[in-house]
Protein backbone atom coordinates (compact mmCIF):
# COMPACT_ATOMS: atom_id res chain seq x y z
CA UNK A 1 0.00 0.00 0.00
CA UNK A 2 0.63 3.35 -0.53
CA UNK A 3 0.81 6.08 2.39
CA UNK A 4 -0.08 9.54 0.85
CA UNK A 5 0.27 10.94 3.97
CA UNK A 6 3.85 10.87 4.40
CA UNK A 7 5.81 13.25 5.00
CA UNK A 8 7.16 15.78 2.46
CA UNK A 9 8.66 19.03 1.31
CA UNK A 10 8.82 20.81 -1.47
CA UNK A 11 11.45 23.76 -1.79
CA UNK A 12 11.88 27.25 -4.72
CA UNK A 13 13.85 30.16 -4.43
CA UNK A 14 11.65 33.21 -2.88
CA UNK A 15 14.97 35.93 -2.96
CA UNK A 16 18.13 36.32 -3.94
CA UNK A 17 19.32 35.16 -0.71
CA UNK A 18 16.14 33.32 0.58
CA UNK A 19 14.62 29.88 0.12
CA UNK A 20 10.79 28.54 0.84
CA UNK A 21 10.28 24.85 2.04
CA UNK A 22 6.51 23.84 2.40
CA UNK A 23 5.99 20.89 4.27
CA UNK A 24 2.73 18.76 3.68
CA UNK A 25 1.57 18.46 6.86
CA UNK A 26 2.79 20.99 10.22
CA UNK A 27 5.59 20.02 11.59
CA UNK A 28 7.42 20.83 15.10
CA UNK A 29 9.52 23.80 14.16
CA UNK A 30 11.99 23.28 17.09
CA UNK A 31 13.16 20.25 15.99
CA UNK A 32 13.64 20.55 12.14
CA UNK A 33 17.35 21.40 11.10
CA UNK A 34 18.18 22.16 7.34
CA UNK A 35 21.01 21.29 5.26
CA UNK A 36 21.27 23.10 1.83
CA UNK A 37 23.64 21.78 -0.84
CA UNK A 38 24.81 23.01 -4.46
CA UNK A 39 26.84 19.83 -5.49
CA UNK A 40 28.83 19.07 -2.74
CA UNK A 41 28.85 22.76 -1.55
CA UNK A 42 27.24 22.84 1.78
CA UNK A 43 25.15 26.99 1.94
CA UNK A 44 25.34 28.48 5.52
CA UNK A 45 21.73 29.26 6.61
CA UNK A 46 21.54 32.59 8.72
CA UNK A 47 18.32 32.31 9.76
CA UNK A 48 15.08 30.47 9.40
CA UNK A 49 11.85 31.00 10.17
CA UNK A 50 8.06 29.14 10.49
CA UNK A 51 4.84 30.26 9.35
CA UNK A 52 1.93 29.95 12.05
CA UNK A 53 0.89 26.86 10.88
CA UNK A 54 4.58 25.46 10.69
CA UNK A 55 3.95 24.00 7.01
CA UNK A 56 6.56 26.67 5.71
CA UNK A 57 10.05 27.62 6.54
CA UNK A 58 12.01 30.60 5.14
CA UNK A 59 15.44 29.80 5.09
CA UNK A 60 17.42 32.81 4.45
CA UNK A 61 20.74 31.89 3.67
CA UNK A 62 24.60 33.74 3.99
CA UNK A 63 25.32 34.43 0.97
CA UNK A 64 23.03 35.12 -2.61
CA UNK A 65 22.14 31.79 -4.89
CA UNK A 66 23.68 31.30 -7.99
CA UNK A 67 22.82 29.72 -11.55
CA UNK A 68 22.08 25.83 -10.94
CA UNK A 69 20.48 22.94 -8.75
CA UNK A 70 20.18 22.77 -5.21
CA UNK A 71 19.10 20.09 -2.58
CA UNK A 72 17.16 20.73 0.67
CA UNK A 73 17.21 18.49 3.79
CA UNK A 74 15.40 18.67 6.16
CA UNK A 75 16.02 16.39 9.19
CA UNK A 76 14.06 16.15 12.41
CA UNK A 77 10.62 15.56 10.90
CA UNK A 78 11.23 11.27 10.97
CA UNK A 79 13.90 9.18 10.77
CA UNK A 80 14.96 9.33 7.43
CA UNK A 81 15.60 13.23 6.17
CA UNK A 82 13.18 14.53 4.15
CA UNK A 83 15.22 15.93 0.97
CA UNK A 84 13.63 18.73 -2.29
CA UNK A 85 15.39 20.06 -5.21
CA UNK A 86 15.06 23.05 -6.97
CA UNK A 87 16.78 25.36 -9.87
CA UNK A 88 18.09 29.14 -9.18
CA UNK A 89 18.96 31.75 -11.62
CA UNK A 90 21.43 34.27 -11.03
CA UNK A 91 20.40 37.75 -9.74
CA UNK A 92 19.04 39.69 -12.15
CA UNK A 93 17.28 43.21 -12.27
CA UNK A 94 13.66 43.03 -13.54
CA UNK A 95 11.88 46.31 -12.87
CA UNK A 96 13.45 50.13 -12.92
CA UNK A 97 10.67 52.29 -11.91
CA UNK A 98 10.10 55.92 -10.90
CA UNK A 99 8.71 56.62 -7.65
CA UNK A 100 7.16 59.44 -8.13
CA UNK A 101 4.86 60.92 -10.88
CA UNK A 102 5.96 64.61 -10.58
CA UNK A 103 9.70 66.37 -10.09
CA UNK A 104 9.10 68.79 -6.75
CA UNK A 105 11.63 71.80 -6.44
CA UNK A 106 14.57 71.26 -3.99
CA UNK A 107 18.28 72.83 -2.81
CA UNK A 108 20.92 70.36 -3.85
CA UNK A 109 23.79 72.95 -4.36
CA UNK A 110 22.84 74.38 -1.19
CA UNK A 111 22.99 77.80 -3.14
CA UNK A 112 19.95 79.07 -1.49
CA UNK A 113 17.72 78.30 -4.42
CA UNK A 114 14.51 76.46 -4.39
CA UNK A 115 15.26 75.56 -8.80
CA UNK A 116 16.87 71.51 -8.12
CA UNK A 117 14.99 68.37 -8.81
CA UNK A 118 15.14 65.09 -6.99
CA UNK A 119 13.15 62.68 -8.75
CA UNK A 120 13.05 59.06 -6.92
CA UNK A 121 13.54 55.81 -8.45
CA UNK A 122 14.01 52.10 -7.78
CA UNK A 123 15.39 48.93 -9.17
CA UNK A 124 13.99 45.45 -8.35
CA UNK A 125 15.30 41.87 -8.89
CA UNK A 126 13.29 38.96 -10.13
CA UNK A 127 12.06 38.42 -6.85
CA UNK A 128 10.45 42.02 -6.67
CA UNK A 129 13.45 42.60 -3.75
CA UNK A 130 14.66 46.60 -3.75
CA UNK A 131 18.43 46.43 -5.51
CA UNK A 132 18.77 50.31 -6.26
CA UNK A 133 21.64 50.62 -3.93
CA UNK A 134 23.40 47.55 -5.36
CA UNK A 135 22.84 48.78 -9.33
CA UNK A 136 24.43 51.06 -11.79
CA UNK A 137 22.50 52.65 -14.53
CA UNK A 138 23.06 55.01 -17.10
CA UNK A 139 21.12 58.39 -16.79
CA UNK A 140 20.15 60.94 -19.43
CA UNK A 141 20.00 63.75 -17.23
CA UNK A 142 21.39 64.87 -13.99
CA UNK A 143 23.48 62.55 -11.42
CA UNK A 144 22.30 59.13 -9.80
CA UNK A 145 22.22 59.20 -6.23
CA UNK A 146 22.18 55.28 -6.27
CA UNK A 147 22.52 54.97 -1.93
CA UNK A 148 19.47 57.37 -1.80
CA UNK A 149 17.63 56.46 -5.11
CA UNK A 150 17.14 59.65 -6.89
CA UNK A 151 17.80 61.17 -9.95
CA UNK A 152 19.16 64.47 -8.72
CA UNK A 153 19.29 67.32 -11.40
CA UNK A 154 20.72 70.29 -11.03
CA UNK A 155 19.22 73.97 -12.59
CA UNK A 156 17.13 76.55 -12.68
CA UNK A 157 14.13 74.90 -12.73
CA UNK A 158 10.35 76.66 -12.19
CA UNK A 159 7.10 74.74 -11.85
CA UNK A 160 5.28 73.65 -14.70
CA UNK A 161 8.47 73.26 -16.19
CA UNK A 162 8.24 69.68 -17.97
CA UNK A 163 11.67 67.24 -17.83
CA UNK A 164 11.93 63.64 -19.41
CA UNK A 165 14.34 61.31 -17.55
CA UNK A 166 15.64 57.84 -18.54
CA UNK A 167 17.59 55.23 -16.97
CA UNK A 168 18.88 52.00 -18.84
CA UNK A 169 20.93 49.24 -16.93
CA UNK A 170 23.18 48.43 -20.01
CA UNK A 171 23.76 44.33 -19.64
CA UNK A 172 20.12 43.84 -19.62
CA UNK A 173 18.50 46.51 -21.38
CA UNK A 174 16.08 47.28 -18.96
CA UNK A 175 14.86 50.99 -19.06
CA UNK A 176 12.28 53.04 -17.78
CA UNK A 177 11.38 56.60 -19.37
CA UNK A 178 9.34 59.36 -18.00
CA UNK A 179 7.75 62.86 -18.47
CA UNK A 180 7.57 64.85 -15.64
CA UNK A 181 6.05 68.32 -14.61
CA UNK A 182 7.81 70.73 -12.36
CA UNK A 183 5.83 71.13 -8.93
CA UNK A 184 6.49 72.87 -5.28
CA UNK A 185 8.75 71.76 -3.16
CA UNK A 186 7.86 68.27 -1.70
CA UNK A 187 7.01 69.40 2.28
CA UNK A 188 6.10 66.45 5.14
CA UNK A 189 2.52 66.04 4.76
CA UNK A 190 1.58 62.95 7.17
CA UNK A 191 3.08 60.82 9.32
CA UNK A 192 1.76 57.48 10.45
CA UNK A 193 2.66 54.53 12.64
CA UNK A 194 2.93 51.53 10.25
CA UNK A 195 3.68 48.62 12.23
CA UNK A 196 5.62 47.42 15.16
CA UNK A 197 9.54 45.55 14.42
CA UNK A 198 11.62 42.95 16.33
CA UNK A 199 14.88 41.65 14.83
CA UNK A 200 13.04 37.99 16.00
CA UNK A 201 9.67 38.65 14.68
CA UNK A 202 8.57 38.42 18.10
CA UNK A 203 5.05 39.81 19.32
CA UNK A 204 4.94 41.91 22.81
CA UNK A 205 3.45 39.93 25.43
CA UNK A 206 2.77 40.53 29.08
CA UNK A 207 5.99 38.38 29.86
CA UNK A 208 7.78 40.66 27.33
CA UNK A 209 11.30 41.92 28.53
CA UNK A 210 11.37 45.45 26.75
CA UNK A 211 14.78 46.15 28.30
CA UNK A 212 16.47 42.57 26.46
CA UNK A 213 13.89 42.19 23.70
CA UNK A 214 13.71 45.46 22.05
CA UNK A 215 11.03 46.61 19.59
CA UNK A 216 10.31 49.79 17.66
CA UNK A 217 7.52 51.72 16.05
CA UNK A 218 8.00 52.22 11.99
CA UNK A 219 7.00 55.40 11.31
CA UNK A 220 6.57 56.37 7.31
CA UNK A 221 5.96 59.97 6.70
CA UNK A 222 5.05 61.03 3.87
CA UNK A 223 4.81 64.33 1.37
CA UNK A 224 1.91 66.14 -0.24
CA UNK A 225 2.31 64.30 -3.07
CA UNK A 226 1.56 61.02 -1.87
CA UNK A 227 5.58 60.26 -2.26
CA UNK A 228 7.41 58.69 0.85
CA UNK A 229 10.06 60.83 2.39
CA UNK A 230 13.13 58.67 3.07
CA UNK A 231 15.28 61.28 3.47
CA UNK A 232 16.17 62.34 7.47
CA UNK A 233 16.72 65.94 6.12
CA UNK A 234 13.62 66.51 4.41
CA UNK A 235 11.90 64.64 7.64
CA UNK A 236 13.64 67.06 9.88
Amino acid sequence: SVDYDAPAISAAPVGAKKIEVKFNRPVDDSKVAFEIKKSTITLNVASKSFNEDKTVATLELSSKLTAGDYTVKATGVQDEALTATFKAEDERVAKIEFKATNAPLTNLDNDGEIDDLSIPYQVTNQYGEDITKITTLVNSIGTLNQSAGTVDIIGNYRVNDVIAVTLIHSPTTTSVAQTFTVVPQARVDQISITGLYNKDNKTITEDTNLASEAHYLLVEAKDQYGNVVNSVNRLN
